[in-house]
């Protein structure tokens, strides 16, 4: 009876833990990017022709108090000026 059998992994990577970065998508950018709020994000390359990059530094889930990690978030530019050669594309 195949109920019965055991599931046997048949690499090692198939039981391990590999995060993503699907946790950015959890952040609640508003709040951290106001300092009155406990939020700790800064522009830092403006340089980018269509991006911005943002250093983003929150609290981690290791279970101690203080831990802060850091990660750089692009956006698209709120504004950017269009030439002829944009429209082309």
């Amino acid at each position: 009876d195949r109920k019965d059998e055991q599931c046997t992994p048949m690499k090692g990577w198939q039981t391990g833990f590999y995060p993503t970065c699907n946790r950015i998508h959890e952040m609640d950018l508003i709040q951290q990017s106001d300092p009155n709020l406990g939020g700790d994000m800064h522009l830092f390359g403006t340089n980018g022709y269509w991006r911005n990059a943002w250093r983003v530094d929150y609290s981690c889930d290791k279970g101690f108090e203080g831990c802060k990690e850091t990660v750089v978030l692009k956006t698209l530019k709120f504004e950017h000026d269009f030439d002829e050669a944009q429209y082309e594309r």
